[in-house]
């Protein structure tokens, strides 16, 4: 099986708009057109005459599409992996990070809601669980049983 899936599928049908980005690009507005300063007619021999190419070089024009494609991929939120199983073939060991300090008493509820879930998933996985307290000072960790 691939192992790759996408968060936002859906963004991935900007990539059908690709084509009409290729014939935006390749499109030069029209030239401004020029109204002759009289005073400058003498410095008008001094500058060197610019000129602008009649369609936008091949290598700029594939550049920028594939930075549209690149930038439509990074949205469409690609996740490798999206069972979680990894190296310990699913039983891997779950490491909480719970920020426990003064500035998250404001929704301290949810958080420790949200680490609950996450730790009864693990149990129900059969994984080993650390839950580390931020605001406290360092310790040896160790994996346990979430019981």
């Amino acid at each position: 099986m691939f192992g790759l899936t996408f968060a936002a599928p859906l963004a991935l049908a900007a990539l059908i708009g690709l084509p009409a980005l290729w014939f935006l690009l390749r499109v030069t507005p029209p030239r401004a057109r020029r109204i002759d300063f009289p005073p400058l007619k003498l410095v008008a021999d001094l500058l060197p005459q610019r000129q602008t190419p009649a369609r936008t070089p091949l290598w700029l024009l594939i550049l920028r599409l594939a930075a549209a494609a690149a930038l439509i991929l990074a949205v469409s939120g690609p996740v490798w992996n999206p069972q979680g199983v990894g190296a310990g073939g699913g039983r891997s060991a779950l490491l909480v990070l719970l920020d426990n300090g003064t500035s998250a008493a404001h929704d301290w509820r949810a958080r420790t809601r949200v680490a609950a879930d996450t730790v009864e998933g693990a149990a129900r996985d059969g994984r080993p669980v650390a839950v580390l307290g931020l605001a406290e000072p360092a310790v040896a960790l160790e994996a346990r049983s979430p019981a």
